[in-house]
């Protein structure tokens, strides 16, 4: 597989199913962001102290790129096979994040971003992650629009 496409796509991108469609959407601004969140969450993997816990960043990673391809797809052609996430999996990561908000101090003020490179990084993967969140609402917001009684629904 190569990494260009040579098909001359004039700002156009393919979806997994074949249906053709401008790169600026907000469909592809969605998988695309969740594809920069990946890569940051695998910076933060690959220069991580022997206490990460690598195993769910791994996870965490699977279900970025689980979502990714659930979103470059062809929503109108629903026989395609597409990635979803489970509830367990929401579930496991609210109970890690219920376990390190156990042993961090309360909050008080907001934290300037900084302390080392690897702190930075986690702190690039949160807003990234909330940027990813904004455009896929806004997505899920104009499938609501454009396609009436279907949603967009990870299970």
């Amino acid at each position: 597989m190569k990494i260009y496409t040579k098909t001359g796509d004039e700002g156009m991108t393919s979806l997994y199913g074949g249906k053709r469609v401008s790169k600026s959407g907000l469909q592809i601004e969605s998988y695309g962001t969740l594809d920069e969140l990946n890569v940051v969450v695998g910076g933060i993997r690959a220069h991580a102290d022997v206490n990460c816990n690598d195993i769910l960043l791994h996870k965490v990673q699977e279900n970025l790129f689980n979502i990714g391809s659930y979103l470059a797809s062809d929503f109108g052609k629903e026989q395609l096979f597409k990635p979803q996430l489970n509830e367990v999996d929401i579930i496991e990561l609210e109970n890690e994040m219920d376990k390190m908000d156990e042993v961090l101090p309360p909050m008080k003020y907001f934290i300037l971003p900084g302390g080392n490179h690897h702190i930075s990084q986690i702190h690039l993967a949160r807003v990234v992650s909330r940027r990813a969140e904004r455009l896929i609402v806004s997505f899920y917001n104009s499938l609501e629009m454009d396609l009436g009684e279907k949603r967009f629904i990870l299970k």
